[in-house]
């Protein structure tokens, strides 16, 4: 079974923040958002943490070259598969 929203952030239950705003909404799965609406703030995200690296350790060529490959060779469900897997470990 999959975890809500809130678990793996610092979050309590109807304490007014901006994540019990969007589990109120959206539910503690985002369940009301369709699958576009998942990737899209998944990649919105992503994209900030990327910029915003401290490190700027950059993507390695492997990274790179799977991605190509993820963009001229899977189809739109496949490609929708990948993002929604889970890539948190439980703790």
């Amino acid at each position: 079974m999959s975890k809500p929203v809130g678990y793996y952030a610092n979050y309590t239950p109807f304490d007014g923040s901006l994540i019990d705003q969007m589990v109120e909404y959206f539910g503690d799965q985002f369940q009301n958002m369709t699958p576009t609406e998942k990737c899209w703030l998944l990649y919105r995200i992503g994209y900030h943490l990327w910029f915003h690296d401290a490190e700027a350790l950059g993507v390695r060529s492997e990274v790179e070259n799977a991605m190509s490959r993820i963009e001229s060779e899977l189809g739109a469900g496949d490609k929708l598969a990948l993002t929604l897997k889970k890539h948190i470990p439980s703790p």
